[in-house]
């Protein structure tokens, strides 16, 4: 999966999350004959995963790269507010009631949602995970290889 500059380590991680994968997929193929059926299902896997990230990345760019003015304050703004919630929250101190609500940080690498679902990822077990074949990739009943090659 090709991927963004702006994050080129992650780039990295990426490339070796396709090859555990892409090896998990071809390890249940049968014969030569089962690899177009193989790399449907790798992409299938992979592709939403990789969109997500690199929508992060060219987020994270124009957050990184934004020109000084009022966006740029509200980012700051937003950013502080964040990283103190971090830090109260690590020491174990109230967040102060004065504190400013922010739904997310605006630094999608920092968030505390997006990070550990980011570097928590097990490319292995997500192969398969259960009924995943049937509700997140839309196969269709006639893909029984498919659903085979992913133990669904």
């Amino acid at each position: 999966m090709a991927y963004i500059p702006l994050t080129s380590n992650q780039g990295a991680a990426q490339a070796i999350e396709d090859g555990a994968t892409l090896a998990e997929c071809v390890a249940r193929a049968r014969n030569t004959n089962d690899l177009p059926a193989v790399l449907k299902v790798f992409q299938i896997i992979r592709k939403p995963r990789c969109e997500k990230i690199q929508k992060g990345s060219m987020e994270n760019g124009d957050i990184w790269h934004m020109p000084d003015g009022p966006e740029q304050v509200a980012r700051d703004a937003d950013m502080k507010v964040t990283m103190e919630k971090l830090a109260a929250k690590e020491a174990g101190t109230p967040i102060p009631k004065e504190s400013k609500v922010v739904k997310s940080n605006p630094n999608r690498w920092s968030d505390e949602e997006f990070q550990p679902w980011l570097f928590g990822h097990d490319a292995i077990a997500h192969v398969c995970l259960p009924n995943e074949c049937e509700t997140s990739c839309g196969l269709m009943n006639g893909d029984r290889l498919i659903r085979n090659l992913m133990h669904c």
